[in-house]
């Protein structure tokens, strides 16, 4: 085999690795993603089920992320005059 052929194929083996491995990687953000809209959504539900209004602070609060998320998700409701009961529960739907 020559060298250019050999090139070639290390090329084309490349490629079809690349290929099967670029839609599992990309996959696992959209996944958490996903979880995290899902849970936003829980948030969002049981707050209107409760009688409020869902608009964009509630929604901004419910989709809150990282480690203090439920603490924020608690203080942005209770600036929004959501109870403490109301508030403690929809945002431990997030967590």
């Amino acid at each position: 085999m020559t060298l250019s052929k050999a090139k070639r194929t290390l090329a084309a083996a490349c490629l079809v690795a690349a290929t099967g491995v670029m839609p599992m990687a990309m996959a696992a953000p959209a996944s958490a993603s996903a979880s995290n809209e899902g849970k936003a959504r829980l948030c969002m539900g049981y707050l209107s089920v409760k009688g409020y209004t869902v608009g964009n602070g509630v929604k901004k609060a419910c989709r809150m992320e990282g480690p203090s998320r439920v603490s924020m998700c608690a203080d942005k409701l209770k600036s929004l005059g959501v109870s403490l009961a109301h508030r403690g529960a929809a945002c431990h739907k997030i967590d």
